[in-house]
């Protein structure tokens, strides 16, 4: 079985506690990302994008539907798995770089990364740590600082080359490149393709047409899932 990732009938709805606000915001999403594609969602700010990528690694829990993650003999359906089977996914299928930095406190970047790549099964993780900071342009005085003290660029960066440096066959990518700067840019541009080319299924949301076009193979409109706006209380 090949990585994919496939989404059957998903919806979302959220509640907004303090009204009795119910919110419709994803409705009967159904597409599938295989393997050596990189499926790119659009559509304007609000409409369910970043939800989608959210529900696909467990932070949301879908209403309904499946959302079927695969590899090799592993078939997960996180929109109904318990956390186990979620937290399993994730260390062997599912990554997800986002836009905010999620990381140990105290522990040094280069440690991070080295970590992941270890898990991964890397031979020379540290080695393969240090190429990816450095490929990164992340300065070498800053690999064993704690990455909660630095910029937002380049906390993104060493959320990228976490997630990178992994072999997840499922990447989620959350506007990776939203803090970077152009060559750093490209750098992302080379990585998704390395991972694409390597066989890994990839769904994605980039606000920059230009690395949207360098990137997708395809696009998804999530305005064909997007209910029509209507407020329950």
């Amino acid at each position: 079985m090949d990585a994919h990732l496939i989404f059957e009938d998903v919806t979302k709805t959220f509640v907004l506690h303090q009204r009795g606000t119910v919110l419709d915001v994803i409705d009967n999403a159904s597409f599938s990302v295989r393997a050596q594609e990189c499926a790119v969602l659009t559509g304007p700010s609000g409409a369910g994008k970043s939800t989608l990528l959210r529900l696909a690694y467990g932070n949301y829990r879908a209403d309904g539907g499946r959302i079927l993650t695969g590899h090799g003999d592993t078939l997960t359906d996180i929109a109904t798995g318990d956390a186990r089977a979620i937290l399993k996914a994730r260390r062997r299928t599912i990554s997800y770089v986002s836009q905010f930095l999620s990381v140990i406190p105290r522990v040094a970047a280069e440690h991070l990364v080295a970590a992941t790549a270890e898990a991964a099964g890397h031979k020379t993780p540290r080695a393969v740590a240090r190429d990816t900071l450095a490929r990164l342009n992340l300065p070498e005085t800053l690999w064993q600082v704690p990455p909660a003290t630095f910029s937002g660029g380049e906390q993104q960066r060493v959320n990228i080359a976490i997630s990178f440096v992994g072999r997840h066959p499922i990447l989620l990518l959350d506007e990776p490149t939203a803090s970077l700067d152009a060559p750093n840019c490209e750098v992302v541009v080379e990585l998704i393709e390395e991972k694409r080319a390597a066989g890994c299924a990839i769904l994605a949301v980039f606000h920059d047409s230009a690395i949207r076009d360098a990137v997708a193979t395809r696009c998804i409109d999530v305005t064909k899932f997007t209910p029509p706006t209507e407020v329950t209380a």
